[in-house]
């Protein structure tokens, strides 16, 4: 029987609650939030889920928190239009400690990261939690991904399945588009003016969706969704996302755990992250620059 957490039941953790309802899952799924509101939410999601007879839904429950197997962290305050992850860093902080500090969680439970700025705060959940850093994930620069696959395809105006690339690092200024490891019906992408103009339409893409909707909730409770089906053994994935293991790849400067966003497989070992082969000099010193200012930033 699975247990699973949603910490944060607002737009993404709602979402996150209805995709997890369309999989297969015995056990029970648990909302923590600290609005009364939410509960509305929990029996509206236990109404959905008696079409599935071995699911049920549950409404803060501490205990079920502290034996749960996954935990989805959407709780924090949204990115304002216009600002930088970074600039939401402190709240964030409080926010997390006022959850994962004063509960008891499962040495081994996946903790997926959804809330930004993602990387520092996956510190401050292992921390807070006294949970394991090789447990805890966060989702990372796999949402950039998608959007910079997405860009691509609408700027050369072909199907998206033609089109394979890869946005790593941070989701947030440091993230890191590889033109070496982007291709068009495997062939190399050279077209650089084309190139240029994705990457930056994939970077301001967040801007643009709060422009109109004053956030973004899809797109992170899909990539969430699909990390949870990896650390679980569902599905592997080719997004990347962030993992504290990434930084036993990328060329020391720090100390102790960096968590920094690459592709991850699962294998009899666990979770290992990987680099590319092929990766250019230029693009190997923005790795090692962005990994040197998350470790400061984490700290």
């Amino acid at each position: 029987m699975e247990r699973i957490t949603i910490v944060g039941v607002g737009h993404v953790g709602r979402l996150v609650l209805f995709g997890l309802l369309q999989h297969e899952i015995r056990g029970t799924i648990n909302l923590i939030d600290i609005n009364d509101e939410s509960y509305g939410y929990a029996i509206d999601g236990g109404h959905a889920s008696l079409s599935k007879p071995d699911l049920n839904v549950v409404f803060n429950d501490d205990a079920l928190a502290a034996q749960s197997d996954y935990i989805f962290h959407c709780a924090g305050p949204s990115v304002p239009k216009g600002a930088k992850r970074n600039e939401i860093l402190d709240v964030s902080k409080t926010v997390t400690g006022s959850i994962f500090q004063h509960r008891s969680w499962k040495q081994d439970a996946k903790v997926i990261v959804i809330t930004n700025p993602v990387e520092p705060v996956c510190r401050f959940v292992s921390e807070f939690g006294r949970i394991s850093p090789e447990n805890v994930f966060g989702t990372g620069t796999s949402i950039d991904t998608l959007r910079l696959r997405y860009a691509l395809s609408h700027l050369l105006g072909i199907d998206p399945d033609r089109i394979r690339t890869l946005m790593i690092g941070e989701h947030g200024t440091g993230m890191i588009p590889l033109q070496s490891q982007t291709f068009v019906d495997d062939e190399p992408f050279t077209d650089q003016a084309v190139w240029n103009k994705a990457v930056a339409e994939a970077r301001n893409a967040a801007h643009i969706i709060k422009g109109f909707t004053g956030y973004t909730s899809l797109g992170p409770a899909q990539v969430a969704l699909e990390l949870w089906q990896l650390l679980s053994g569902r599905a592997p994935s080719d997004l990347p996302f962030s993992a504290a293991c990434s930084s036993r790849l990328i060329e020391k400067n720090e100390t102790g755990p960096n968590w920094f966003s690459l592709p991850l497989s699962m294998n009899k070992r666990g979770i290992e992250a990987h680099l590319p082969e092929g990766i250019r000099e230029a693009e190997w010193e923005q790795i090692r620059t962005v990994s040197a200012q998350l470790y400061r930033t984490m700290r």
